[in-house]
Protein backbone atom coordinates (compact mmCIF):
# COMPACT_ATOMS: atom_id res chain seq x y z
CA UNK A 1 0.00 0.00 0.00
CA UNK A 2 1.17 3.53 -0.76
CA UNK A 3 2.61 5.05 2.44
CA UNK A 4 0.61 8.25 2.15
CA UNK A 5 -2.60 6.24 1.70
CA UNK A 6 -1.72 4.07 4.70
CA UNK A 7 -0.96 7.19 6.74
CA UNK A 8 -4.34 8.69 5.88
CA UNK A 9 -6.13 5.50 6.91
CA UNK A 10 -4.27 5.24 10.22
CA UNK A 11 -4.91 8.90 11.04
CA UNK A 12 -8.60 8.56 10.23
CA UNK A 13 -8.81 5.61 12.62
CA UNK A 14 -7.28 7.70 15.41
CA UNK A 15 -9.54 10.63 14.55
CA UNK A 16 -12.52 8.31 14.90
CA UNK A 17 -11.40 7.17 18.36
CA UNK A 18 -10.94 10.75 19.54
CA UNK A 19 -14.18 12.03 17.99
CA UNK A 20 -16.12 9.25 19.69
CA UNK A 21 -14.69 10.29 23.05
CA UNK A 22 -15.41 13.96 22.27
CA UNK A 23 -19.08 13.31 21.49
CA UNK A 24 -19.46 11.29 24.68
CA UNK A 25 -17.45 13.52 27.01
CA UNK A 26 -20.54 15.03 28.63
CA UNK A 27 -21.63 11.57 29.71
CA UNK A 28 -18.42 10.75 31.56
CA UNK A 29 -15.25 12.43 32.79
CA UNK A 30 -12.71 10.09 31.22
CA UNK A 31 -9.74 11.81 29.62
CA UNK A 32 -7.68 10.37 26.77
CA UNK A 33 -4.19 8.89 26.96
CA UNK A 34 -2.09 7.82 23.99
CA UNK A 35 -1.12 4.15 23.89
CA UNK A 36 1.76 2.69 21.88
CA UNK A 37 3.16 -0.71 20.98
CA UNK A 38 6.19 -0.26 23.21
CA UNK A 39 6.26 0.97 26.80
CA UNK A 40 9.81 2.25 27.15
CA UNK A 41 10.36 6.00 27.08
CA UNK A 42 12.87 8.45 28.45
CA UNK A 43 10.36 10.30 30.61
CA UNK A 44 11.11 9.61 34.26
CA UNK A 45 8.23 11.40 35.94
CA UNK A 46 5.06 9.98 37.40
CA UNK A 47 2.58 8.27 35.06
CA UNK A 48 -0.21 8.30 37.64
CA UNK A 49 -2.30 10.65 35.51
CA UNK A 50 -2.94 7.76 33.08
CA UNK A 51 -4.96 5.83 35.63
CA UNK A 52 -8.54 5.35 34.46
CA UNK A 53 -7.94 7.02 31.10
CA UNK A 54 -9.49 6.10 27.78
CA UNK A 55 -6.62 4.71 25.68
CA UNK A 56 -6.16 6.06 22.15
CA UNK A 57 -4.00 3.63 20.18
CA UNK A 58 -1.36 5.46 18.11
CA UNK A 59 1.30 2.76 17.77
CA UNK A 60 0.68 2.37 14.03
CA UNK A 61 2.06 5.86 13.36
CA UNK A 62 5.56 4.43 12.97
CA UNK A 63 6.45 5.05 9.33
CA UNK A 64 8.79 7.34 7.41
CA UNK A 65 6.35 8.47 4.71
CA UNK A 66 8.92 9.89 2.32
CA UNK A 67 12.37 11.46 2.02
CA UNK A 68 12.87 14.10 -0.69
CA UNK A 69 16.62 14.33 -1.41
CA UNK A 70 16.16 17.40 -3.64
CA UNK A 71 14.22 19.46 -1.13
CA UNK A 72 16.14 17.78 1.72
CA UNK A 73 13.04 17.13 3.80
CA UNK A 74 11.35 14.08 5.30
CA UNK A 75 7.73 13.46 6.30
CA UNK A 76 7.80 11.29 9.39
CA UNK A 77 5.20 9.82 11.72
CA UNK A 78 5.73 10.35 15.47
CA UNK A 79 6.56 6.76 16.48
CA UNK A 80 9.61 6.53 14.19
CA UNK A 81 12.76 6.00 16.25
CA UNK A 82 15.96 8.01 15.91
CA UNK A 83 17.74 4.82 14.85
CA UNK A 84 15.25 4.21 12.02
CA UNK A 85 15.37 7.85 10.93
CA UNK A 86 19.17 7.89 10.64
CA UNK A 87 19.17 4.54 8.84
CA UNK A 88 16.64 5.81 6.27
CA UNK A 89 18.29 9.18 5.62
CA UNK A 90 21.94 8.12 5.27
CA UNK A 91 21.55 6.29 1.90
CA UNK A 92 20.50 9.67 0.45
CA UNK A 93 23.65 11.30 1.83
CA UNK A 94 21.52 13.16 4.38
CA UNK A 95 21.12 13.29 8.16
CA UNK A 96 18.65 15.01 10.50
CA UNK A 97 20.26 18.15 11.97
CA UNK A 98 19.70 17.09 15.59
CA UNK A 99 19.65 13.45 16.69
CA UNK A 100 18.90 12.79 20.38
CA UNK A 101 21.43 10.26 21.62
CA UNK A 102 19.34 7.20 22.50
CA UNK A 103 18.25 4.97 19.62
CA UNK A 104 14.75 4.36 20.94
CA UNK A 105 13.78 8.04 21.30
CA UNK A 106 11.02 8.73 18.79
CA UNK A 107 10.31 11.69 16.55
CA UNK A 108 7.21 12.48 18.60
CA UNK A 109 9.18 12.13 21.83
CA UNK A 110 11.92 14.43 20.54
CA UNK A 111 9.32 17.06 19.58
CA UNK A 112 7.19 16.82 22.70
CA UNK A 113 10.31 16.53 24.87
CA UNK A 114 12.39 19.05 22.87
CA UNK A 115 15.38 16.72 22.46
CA UNK A 116 18.85 18.16 21.90
CA UNK A 117 22.28 16.86 20.95
CA UNK A 118 25.75 17.90 19.88
CA UNK A 119 24.59 19.86 16.80
CA UNK A 120 22.25 21.92 18.99
CA UNK A 121 24.70 24.82 19.24
CA UNK A 122 23.82 25.51 15.60
CA UNK A 123 20.26 24.18 15.36
CA UNK A 124 18.66 24.37 18.78
CA UNK A 125 16.39 21.48 19.73
CA UNK A 126 15.00 18.75 17.48
CA UNK A 127 11.76 20.62 16.80
CA UNK A 128 13.69 23.67 15.55
CA UNK A 129 14.54 21.64 12.43
CA UNK A 130 10.85 20.89 11.79
CA UNK A 131 8.79 22.95 9.36
CA UNK A 132 5.27 21.66 10.02
CA UNK A 133 3.18 19.51 12.35
CA UNK A 134 -0.14 17.77 11.77
CA UNK A 135 -2.09 17.63 15.03
CA UNK A 136 -5.36 15.86 15.83
CA UNK A 137 -7.55 18.16 17.91
CA UNK A 138 -9.82 17.20 20.78
CA UNK A 139 -12.82 16.71 18.47
CA UNK A 140 -10.84 14.47 16.07
CA UNK A 141 -10.30 17.09 13.36
CA UNK A 142 -6.85 17.56 11.84
CA UNK A 143 -5.03 20.89 11.97
CA UNK A 144 -1.73 21.84 10.31
CA UNK A 145 0.73 24.14 12.05
CA UNK A 146 3.68 25.88 10.36
CA UNK A 147 5.65 29.08 11.08
CA UNK A 148 3.09 30.96 8.92
CA UNK A 149 -0.11 28.90 9.37
CA UNK A 150 -1.35 28.50 12.94
CA UNK A 151 2.06 29.74 14.04
CA UNK A 152 0.96 29.97 17.67
CA UNK A 153 0.26 26.25 17.65
CA UNK A 154 3.46 25.46 15.73
CA UNK A 155 5.51 27.04 18.51
CA UNK A 156 3.25 25.80 21.30
CA UNK A 157 3.24 22.08 20.45
CA UNK A 158 6.93 21.36 21.24
CA UNK A 159 7.34 20.55 24.91
CA UNK A 160 3.57 20.30 25.47
CA UNK A 161 3.69 16.51 26.03
CA UNK A 162 0.50 15.75 24.13
CA UNK A 163 -1.61 18.14 26.20
CA UNK A 164 -2.71 20.05 23.09
CA UNK A 165 -3.53 17.09 20.86
CA UNK A 166 -2.15 13.98 19.19
CA UNK A 167 0.77 14.53 16.83
CA UNK A 168 0.14 12.75 13.51
CA UNK A 169 2.98 13.90 11.23
CA UNK A 170 6.07 16.09 11.18
CA UNK A 171 7.96 17.61 8.27
CA UNK A 172 11.66 17.65 9.08
CA UNK A 173 14.65 19.30 7.40
CA UNK A 174 17.67 17.18 6.50
CA UNK A 175 21.26 18.28 5.94
CA UNK A 176 24.10 16.80 3.84
CA UNK A 177 26.23 14.06 5.36
CA UNK A 178 29.53 12.54 4.32
CA UNK A 179 30.92 9.10 5.01
CA UNK A 180 31.92 9.53 8.64
CA UNK A 181 32.43 11.85 11.61
CA UNK A 182 35.89 13.21 12.42
CA UNK A 183 36.14 13.81 16.17
CA UNK A 184 38.71 15.80 18.17
CA UNK A 185 39.11 15.58 21.97
CA UNK A 186 40.48 18.51 23.99
CA UNK A 187 41.53 17.69 27.57
CA UNK A 188 41.45 20.26 30.39
CA UNK A 189 42.59 20.15 34.00
CA UNK A 190 39.93 22.63 35.02
CA UNK A 191 36.18 22.32 34.46
CA UNK A 192 35.76 26.04 33.80
CA UNK A 193 38.36 25.85 31.02
CA UNK A 194 36.19 23.32 29.23
CA UNK A 195 33.25 25.72 29.44
CA UNK A 196 35.43 28.48 28.00
CA UNK A 197 36.50 26.17 25.15
CA UNK A 198 32.84 25.52 24.29
CA UNK A 199 32.28 29.27 24.09
CA UNK A 200 35.36 29.72 21.91
CA UNK A 201 34.20 27.02 19.50
CA UNK A 202 30.67 28.40 19.17
CA UNK A 203 32.02 31.94 18.63
CA UNK A 204 34.10 30.97 15.58
CA UNK A 205 32.95 32.13 12.13
CA UNK A 206 32.75 28.44 11.15
CA UNK A 207 32.01 26.49 14.31
CA UNK A 208 32.29 22.69 14.36
CA UNK A 209 29.16 20.79 13.35
CA UNK A 210 29.16 18.76 16.57
CA UNK A 211 30.14 19.97 20.03
CA UNK A 212 29.72 18.72 23.60
CA UNK A 213 31.77 18.09 26.74
CA UNK A 214 32.05 15.76 29.72
CA UNK A 215 33.12 17.09 33.14
CA UNK A 216 34.64 14.17 35.05
CA UNK A 217 35.64 16.26 38.08
CA UNK A 218 36.65 19.81 38.96
CA UNK A 219 40.11 18.96 37.63
CA UNK A 220 39.36 16.81 34.57
CA UNK A 221 37.16 17.66 31.60
CA UNK A 222 37.03 16.87 27.87
CA UNK A 223 35.54 18.91 25.04
CA UNK A 224 34.63 16.99 21.88
CA UNK A 225 34.24 18.72 18.54
CA UNK A 226 33.44 16.98 15.29
CA UNK A 227 32.52 17.37 11.66
CA UNK A 228 31.55 15.19 8.71
CA UNK A 229 34.34 13.90 6.47
CA UNK A 230 35.02 11.52 3.60
CA UNK A 231 36.53 8.34 4.97
CA UNK A 232 39.64 8.63 2.80
CA UNK A 233 40.60 11.83 4.64
CA UNK A 234 40.66 10.22 8.09
CA UNK A 235 41.66 6.57 7.54
CA UNK A 236 45.02 7.36 9.18
CA UNK A 237 43.12 7.99 12.44
CA UNK A 238 41.88 5.34 14.90
CA UNK A 239 38.33 4.14 14.28
CA UNK A 240 36.07 4.18 17.32
CA UNK A 241 33.79 1.16 17.45
CA UNK A 242 30.68 0.85 19.57
CA UNK A 243 31.92 -2.52 20.87
CA UNK A 244 34.32 -0.63 23.11
CA UNK A 245 33.47 0.28 26.73
CA UNK A 246 30.75 2.82 27.43
CA UNK A 247 31.61 6.00 25.55
CA UNK A 248 32.24 8.06 28.68
CA UNK A 249 34.83 5.46 29.77
CA UNK A 250 36.46 5.67 26.35
CA UNK A 251 36.62 9.48 26.70
CA UNK A 252 38.10 9.25 30.18
CA UNK A 253 40.83 6.90 28.96
CA UNK A 254 41.68 9.46 26.28
CA UNK A 255 41.74 12.23 28.91
CA UNK A 256 44.14 10.31 31.13
CA UNK A 257 46.56 9.33 28.35
CA UNK A 258 46.44 12.31 25.94
CA UNK A 259 47.22 15.64 27.55
CA UNK A 260 49.84 17.06 25.20
CA UNK A 261 47.70 17.45 22.07
CA UNK A 262 44.11 16.85 20.94
CA UNK A 263 43.32 13.21 20.31
CA UNK A 264 41.54 12.47 17.03
CA UNK A 265 39.53 9.54 15.70
CA UNK A 266 36.75 8.79 13.25
CA UNK A 267 33.37 7.11 13.61
CA UNK A 268 30.52 6.01 11.41
CA UNK A 269 27.48 8.27 11.68
CA UNK A 270 25.40 5.74 13.65
CA UNK A 271 28.27 5.06 16.07
CA UNK A 272 28.63 8.79 16.66
CA UNK A 273 24.96 9.69 16.96
CA UNK A 274 24.27 6.85 19.38
CA UNK A 275 27.61 6.82 21.21
CA UNK A 276 25.84 7.39 24.54
CA UNK A 277 23.20 4.68 23.95
CA UNK A 278 25.25 1.76 25.38
CA UNK A 279 24.91 2.43 29.09
CA UNK A 280 22.55 5.43 28.61
CA UNK A 281 25.42 7.90 29.10
CA UNK A 282 26.91 6.42 32.31
CA UNK A 283 23.81 5.17 34.10
CA UNK A 284 24.59 1.61 33.00
CA UNK A 285 27.71 1.69 35.16
CA UNK A 286 25.51 1.64 38.25
CA UNK A 287 24.00 -1.65 37.08
CA UNK A 288 27.52 -3.10 37.03
CA UNK A 289 27.99 -2.26 40.70
CA UNK A 290 26.91 -5.60 42.19
CA UNK A 291 25.70 -4.49 45.67
CA UNK A 292 23.65 -1.71 44.10
CA UNK A 293 22.18 -3.88 41.33
CA UNK A 294 21.29 -6.58 43.88
CA UNK A 295 19.32 -4.04 45.89
CA UNK A 296 17.71 -2.75 42.71
CA UNK A 297 16.49 -6.25 41.86
CA UNK A 298 15.33 -7.19 45.38
CA UNK A 299 13.83 -3.86 46.42
CA UNK A 300 12.87 -2.22 43.13
CA UNK A 301 11.99 -5.03 40.72
CA UNK A 302 11.00 -8.13 42.68
CA UNK A 303 10.09 -6.24 45.88
CA UNK A 304 11.07 -9.28 47.96
CA UNK A 305 12.63 -7.05 50.61
CA UNK A 306 11.77 -3.60 51.90
CA UNK A 307 14.17 -0.74 51.12
CA UNK A 308 16.55 0.07 53.94
CA UNK A 309 15.76 3.76 53.47
CA UNK A 310 14.33 6.15 50.88
CA UNK A 311 17.85 7.29 49.92
CA UNK A 312 21.39 5.90 49.96
CA UNK A 313 23.51 6.57 53.04
CA UNK A 314 26.95 8.17 52.99
CA UNK A 315 28.81 4.83 53.13
CA UNK A 316 26.92 3.49 50.11
CA UNK A 317 27.40 6.76 48.21
CA UNK A 318 31.16 6.59 48.77
CA UNK A 319 31.17 3.21 47.02
CA UNK A 320 28.96 4.30 44.14
CA UNK A 321 31.11 7.33 43.37
CA UNK A 322 33.91 5.01 42.30
CA UNK A 323 31.79 3.97 39.33
CA UNK A 324 33.84 5.80 36.65
CA UNK A 325 36.56 3.24 37.36
CA UNK A 326 34.21 0.32 36.64
CA UNK A 327 36.01 -2.70 35.21
CA UNK A 328 35.26 -3.22 31.53
CA UNK A 329 35.08 -7.02 31.64
CA UNK A 330 31.60 -7.33 33.15
CA UNK A 331 30.44 -4.61 30.79
CA UNK A 332 31.58 -6.63 27.78
CA UNK A 333 29.54 -9.58 29.01
CA UNK A 334 26.46 -7.54 29.91
CA UNK A 335 26.68 -5.04 27.05
CA UNK A 336 23.59 -6.32 25.16
CA UNK A 337 21.51 -5.80 28.31
CA UNK A 338 22.71 -2.23 28.88
CA UNK A 339 21.32 -0.56 25.78
CA UNK A 340 19.39 2.66 26.24
CA UNK A 341 16.18 0.78 25.41
CA UNK A 342 16.72 -1.88 28.08
CA UNK A 343 17.81 0.63 30.70
CA UNK A 344 14.69 2.72 30.04
CA UNK A 345 12.59 -0.41 30.53
CA UNK A 346 14.41 -1.04 33.81
CA UNK A 347 13.81 2.55 34.81
CA UNK A 348 10.05 2.19 34.48
CA UNK A 349 9.89 -1.27 36.05
CA UNK A 350 11.59 0.03 39.19
CA UNK A 351 10.44 3.61 38.75
CA UNK A 352 9.80 4.70 42.33
CA UNK A 353 12.92 3.01 43.72
CA UNK A 354 15.15 4.67 41.10
CA UNK A 355 13.49 8.09 41.29
CA UNK A 356 14.01 8.17 45.06
CA UNK A 357 17.76 7.52 44.73
CA UNK A 358 19.00 9.03 41.47
CA UNK A 359 19.03 12.49 39.96
CA UNK A 360 18.26 12.37 36.21
CA UNK A 361 17.83 15.97 35.09
CA UNK A 362 18.78 18.45 32.36
CA UNK A 363 19.02 22.19 33.02
CA UNK A 364 19.48 24.88 30.34
CA UNK A 365 21.36 27.93 31.62
CA UNK A 366 22.02 31.16 29.64
CA UNK A 367 25.63 31.12 28.53
CA UNK A 368 26.61 34.17 30.60
CA UNK A 369 25.50 32.40 33.80
CA UNK A 370 26.85 28.93 32.94
CA UNK A 371 30.16 29.37 34.82
CA UNK A 372 28.33 30.23 38.03
CA UNK A 373 25.97 27.28 37.63
CA UNK A 374 28.88 24.92 36.94
CA UNK A 375 30.72 26.04 40.08
CA UNK A 376 27.58 25.50 42.14
CA UNK A 377 26.70 22.01 40.86
CA UNK A 378 30.30 20.82 41.23
CA UNK A 379 29.85 21.51 44.96
CA UNK A 380 26.25 20.32 45.36
CA UNK A 381 25.08 17.76 44.38
CA UNK A 382 28.60 17.03 43.03
CA UNK A 383 27.39 14.28 40.69
CA UNK A 384 30.05 13.37 38.14
CA UNK A 385 30.32 13.06 35.22
CA UNK A 386 28.33 16.11 34.05
CA UNK A 387 27.35 16.45 30.40
CA UNK A 388 27.70 19.93 28.89
CA UNK A 389 25.84 20.76 25.70
CA UNK A 390 25.77 24.26 24.18
CA UNK A 391 22.50 24.98 22.38
CA UNK A 392 21.32 27.78 20.14
CA UNK A 393 18.64 29.72 21.96
CA UNK A 394 15.27 30.57 20.47
CA UNK A 395 13.38 33.86 20.52
CA UNK A 396 10.28 32.29 18.96
CA UNK A 397 7.23 31.94 21.25
CA UNK A 398 7.93 28.34 22.27
CA UNK A 399 6.04 28.26 25.55
CA UNK A 400 7.91 25.34 27.12
CA UNK A 401 11.31 25.66 25.45
CA UNK A 402 14.19 25.12 27.91
CA UNK A 403 16.39 27.11 25.49
CA UNK A 404 14.10 30.16 25.34
CA UNK A 405 16.11 33.37 25.39
CA UNK A 406 15.29 36.25 27.77
CA UNK A 407 12.70 38.70 26.47
CA UNK A 408 14.11 41.06 23.87
CA UNK A 409 17.04 38.86 22.86
CA UNK A 410 17.05 37.51 19.30
CA UNK A 411 20.26 35.49 19.46
CA UNK A 412 22.40 33.76 22.02
CA UNK A 413 23.07 30.33 23.48
CA UNK A 414 22.34 28.31 26.54
CA UNK A 415 24.38 25.51 28.05
CA UNK A 416 22.54 22.32 28.90
CA UNK A 417 23.80 20.58 32.03
CA UNK A 418 23.03 16.86 32.05
CA UNK A 419 23.17 15.69 35.67
CA UNK A 420 22.66 11.95 35.97
CA UNK A 421 23.56 9.86 38.99
CA UNK A 422 23.73 9.62 42.78
CA UNK A 423 24.39 12.82 44.80
CA UNK A 424 27.66 12.97 46.74
CA UNK A 425 25.83 13.23 50.06
CA UNK A 426 22.89 11.48 51.69
CA UNK A 427 19.89 13.69 51.01
CA UNK A 428 16.35 13.10 49.74
CA UNK A 429 16.26 13.39 45.96
CA UNK A 430 13.26 15.70 46.15
CA UNK A 431 15.30 18.18 48.20
CA UNK A 432 18.30 17.91 45.84
CA UNK A 433 16.08 18.46 42.81
CA UNK A 434 14.27 21.43 44.34
CA UNK A 435 17.62 23.11 45.08
CA UNK A 436 18.67 22.55 41.48
CA UNK A 437 15.36 23.97 40.24
CA UNK A 438 15.81 27.07 42.40
CA UNK A 439 19.41 27.46 41.22
CA UNK A 440 18.24 27.19 37.61
CA UNK A 441 15.54 29.83 38.06
CA UNK A 442 17.91 32.22 39.85
CA UNK A 443 20.31 31.92 36.90
CA UNK A 444 17.60 32.68 34.35
CA UNK A 445 17.39 29.09 33.09
CA UNK A 446 14.79 26.41 32.53
CA UNK A 447 14.80 22.65 32.90
CA UNK A 448 13.79 19.88 30.53
CA UNK A 449 10.36 18.63 31.59
CA UNK A 450 10.92 14.93 30.82
CA UNK A 451 12.28 14.60 34.36
CA UNK A 452 10.69 14.85 37.78
CA UNK A 453 9.72 18.44 38.63
CA UNK A 454 8.82 19.70 42.09
CA UNK A 455 7.34 23.10 41.29
CA UNK A 456 3.88 23.77 42.64
CA UNK A 457 1.45 24.99 39.93
CA UNK A 458 1.96 28.62 40.95
CA UNK A 459 5.75 28.34 40.59
CA UNK A 460 5.36 26.51 37.30
CA UNK A 461 3.18 29.18 35.69
CA UNK A 462 5.56 31.94 36.79
CA UNK A 463 8.11 30.31 34.48
CA UNK A 464 5.80 29.40 31.57
CA UNK A 465 3.14 31.57 29.88
CA UNK A 466 -0.20 30.30 31.17
CA UNK A 467 -2.46 32.62 29.08
CA UNK A 468 -0.80 31.53 25.81
CA UNK A 469 -1.10 27.89 26.77
CA UNK A 470 -4.76 28.23 27.76
CA UNK A 471 -5.50 29.94 24.44
CA UNK A 472 -4.01 26.96 22.61
CA UNK A 473 -6.02 24.54 24.73
CA UNK A 474 -9.14 26.39 23.56
CA UNK A 475 -7.97 26.36 19.95
CA UNK A 476 -7.32 22.62 19.91
CA UNK A 477 -10.46 21.74 21.92
CA UNK A 478 -8.18 19.95 24.36
CA UNK A 479 -10.15 20.61 27.53
CA UNK A 480 -12.05 17.58 28.69
CA UNK A 481 -10.06 15.34 26.32
CA UNK A 482 -6.34 15.73 27.06
CA UNK A 483 -4.71 16.20 30.44
CA UNK A 484 -3.43 19.66 31.26
CA UNK A 485 0.37 19.77 31.18
CA UNK A 486 0.85 20.22 34.94
CA UNK A 487 -0.89 16.87 35.48
CA UNK A 488 1.81 15.30 33.31
CA UNK A 489 5.03 17.03 34.31
CA UNK A 490 4.64 17.95 37.98
CA UNK A 491 5.50 15.24 40.49
CA UNK A 492 3.05 14.39 43.21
Amino acid sequence: MDKWKRHTQVVRGIQGQINKLYTQKKAHAKLASLKYRTKESFTIRTKGYKSGCHNIYCGALDQIIDIDPNKQIAHVEPRVSMEALVKAALPYGLIPPVIPELKMITVGGAIMGMGAESASHQWGSFNDACSSFDLIRGDGTLIKATPTENADLFYGVPGSYGSLGALALAELALIPAKECVHLKYHVFSNAQQALEKLHTCTSQPNPPLFLDAIIFSKTLAVVMEGGVEDKKNVTHLPHYRAEKPMFYQHVKEIAITNHSQPYQEWMTHPDYFFRYDPGAFWMGAYVLHFPLSLRLVKEGLWRTSRPKAEAFNDEEIAQFHRLPETNHRPYTFLRPLLSGKNLCKLLHQAETWIQNRFVIQDFCIPEHNAAHFLTAVCEDPAIFPIWLLPAKGTATPQIFAPHLLPHGKSNGRVVNFGIYGVPSHASPIKEVTKRLEQLTTSNGGRKALYARSYYDPGEFWKIYCHPSYEALREKTLAKGIWHEITAKVLSE
